[in-house]
């Protein structure tokens, strides 16, 4: 058993003192390392991904109809790796950027056509 021995000393020294023994007694914990998840391994249903994107269910069916988030599986087993999910959600506004200006190229190309020539 430890022996306590109190004395009166300035706030600053406590402090140091205390960070001293606190990061010898933690030095032992944080020397292990810590495994990181592998993402391969990682499947999210529709939903979660839909949460981890913000973006509404029929938005997920979307991603996979314009092939950018690859499905595993169909139907109420489909599943999609949390890897492919944090990509897309990492180029979520480059697709939409993408989506914008084809749409408004197609708005552009329906307009110039002469009345008549469809």
């Amino acid at each position: 058993m430890e022996k306590v021995l109190l004395v009166q000393s300035d706030d600053k020294q406590f402090i140091d003192t205390l960070a001293e023994r606190l990061a010898e007694k933690l030095k032992p914990a944080l020397s292990q390392t810590i495994p990181i998840p592998n993402h391969d391994k990682i499947y999210l249903t529709r939903k979660k991904t839909a949460e981890k994107l913000g973006v509404s269910t029929p938005t997920v069916d979307q991603f996979v109809n314009d092939g950018i988030l690859p499905k595993l599986g169909s139907g109420k087993r489909a599943r999609y790796r949390l890897e492919d999910v944090e990509n897309l959600y990492e180029n979520l506004d480059m697709y939409y950027r993408r989506q914008r200006k084809s749409d408004i190229k197609e708005i552009k190309k329906e307009n110039t056509q002469e009345p008549g020539s469809q």
